[in-house]
């Protein structure tokens, strides 16, 4: 046998390209959470030595940000889960219902507009 795993592994280059914002991640983040636009990123960068476009840092700062959040978010354990749902059944009481006669019912009603009957404009003055 040629070579062991670990000897493998420990000469191989990290595989896929580290972005040149990496190296200020710390500045950058802290510029953000501090306020600053992306703007104003792009110009600390440029007084580095580092040209890079608005779209760039701005997707520099959402993915390293999720990152960031994802790592810090501490898993809910079940029983720190107060908002559980309770069945509790409460009783009400049924309104009184009042039996008017028909006549009555009909002058009192304020529903539907009735197209056959003719309007008393003496009613709404």
């Amino acid at each position: 046998m040629g070579i062991s795993v670990e000897n493998f592994m420990a000469g191989q280059v990290e595989s896929g390209r580290q972005s040149k914002l990496e190296p200020f991640k710390d500045d950058i983040l802290l510029l953000k959470k501090n306020g600053f636009s992306q703007k104003q990123i792009q110009q600390f960068l440029a007084q580095n030595g580092i040209q890079a476009g608005l779209t760039t840092i701005n997707w520099f700062i959402r993915s390293r940000l999720q990152n960031v959040d994802s790592a810090t978010e501490k898993p809910i354990k079940k029983s720190d889960n107060v908002n559980q749902l309770t069945n509790h059944s409460i009783l009400v009481s049924k309104p009184e219902i009042q039996v008017a006669d028909s006549a009555q019912a009909q002058e009192n009603h304020t529903g539907k507009f009735n197209w056959q009957e003719k309007i008393d404009t003496e009613k709404y003055k």
